[in-house]
């Protein structure tokens, strides 16, 4: 399954940022491509030609009781400001399904092991 999403970085509510997991919104030029099925994806985030290893989420963000359905990848290894610029973000692998967690501690106990995995399969393809 390999999915390629373009679109540009946006700014959004900071959520990912204060949990010790920024994310790049992402504002797709086909909204289409917010039909995906919702969850987390192994990913890879193009930046100005480079490549980043990413946990990307599609969903509502249901931990938050969100309404709108959002692409947000996390980038590993990635500190620079990239609002406003138009990347791609290729989804590889689904992990799993969203879940509404209790809250945001359980929230970024996920995070640490979806981006373990993500590093695993990097290091295994």
């Amino acid at each position: 399954m390999i999915k390629r999403i373009v679109g540009k970085v946006v700014h959004g509510k900071k959520r990912g940022k204060k949990l010790g997991f920024p994310t790049a919104n992402i504002k797709p030029f086909d909204p289409n491509d917010l039909l995906i099925k919702h969850g987390a994806y192994v990913s890879l985030i193009i930046i100005q030609f480079q490549p980043y290893m990413a946990l990307t989420s599609i969903e509502k963000a249901l931990t938050f009781d969100a309404e709108e359905i959002k692409i947000e990848p996390h980038i590993l290894d990635f500190n620079k400001n990239i609002y406003g610029y138009y990347v791609t973000v290729i989804l590889i692998k689904r992990l799993r399904n969203m879940i509404k967690f209790p809250s945001s501690k359980e929230l970024v106990a996920q995070f640490e092991k979806d981006c373990v995995q993500i590093r695993r399969f990097f290091d295994e393809n």
